[in-house]
């Protein structure tokens, strides 16, 4: 069985991850739609329950805006990547 990366796409791209250590990984992720949209990334930031569950949700095509905590849960629940 082979397992083939997903097409990269458009991207997300972020104002705030020049310079950092994890630049190269960020941007590589985010060519992929893999992150948080309006612009800011926040990589110094330490990373919390619902920025992991953004995370995972975006590999999936979920974007989080960070307005509607109540809809991402949901989207994860029922998708199966939190239990209840």
């Amino acid at each position: 069985m082979t397992s083939e990366l997903p097409q990269e796409s458009a991207g997300l791209t972020y104002d705030d991850v020049a310079g950092h250590w994890a630049q190269g990984q960020i941007e590589t992720l985010a060519k992929y739609g893999v992150g948080y949209t309006g612009g800011s990334f926040a990589p110094a930031k330490a990373l919390t329950q619902i920025d992991l569950i953004a995370l995972l949700a975006s590999t999936e095509g979920y974007l989080y805006d960070g307005t509607d905590a109540d809809a991402l849960y949901s989207y994860a629940f029922d998708r199966g990547l939190l239990a209840r």
